[in-house]
């Protein structure tokens, strides 16, 4: 699995933004995806406003039941971030980042969006969303 990874993340840097996800030989789908970022602070109760956006490429298999891995795609530096988050064994809609640094999950919504979770610590925290859509594969 940790080569197929290294090749999916040299492929990624080879390619451009495709606006179609791309599915390989072993059943391992690319997706790039523009990410709402919305931002709710601690004193509010409701879901939070849109604050910006973020390209976000993500690498999973078709099933989604295995690992999913974000590439942050940041244009104005040369720097990325990558994350890899694995299925809570106790639900089939929540993924967990793999760190003991952050505390960050994915959770499946209905309708077939995707959340990445982030409580920001401090007076001005609060709870930090990117949602995003996973378009179907062409055949």
């Amino acid at each position: 699995m940790f080569k197929i990874l290294i090749s999916l993340l040299a492929l990624n840097a080879s390619i451009a933004f495709a606006h179609e996800p791309i599915q390989n030989q072993n059943n391992i789908i690319q997706y790039s995806v523009e990410a709402q970022i919305i931002f709710r602070p601690w004193s509010k109760k409701e879901f939070g406003e849109v604050i910006g956006t973020e390209r976000l490429t993500i690498i999973t298999t078709p099933d989604k039941k295995s690992d999913i891995i974000i590439l942050y795609n940041n244009p104005s530096s040369s720097e990325g971030k990558t994350e890899t988050y694995r299925p809570d064994p106790d639900s089939t809609i929540i993924w967990r980042l793999v760190s003991e640094e952050q505390d960050k999950s994915i959770v499946k919504q209905p309708g077939g969006a995707f959340h990445i979770h982030e409580l920001i610590s401090g007076e001005d925290g609060g709870s930090r969303i990117l949602r995003f859509r996973l378009r179907n594969p062409s055949p």
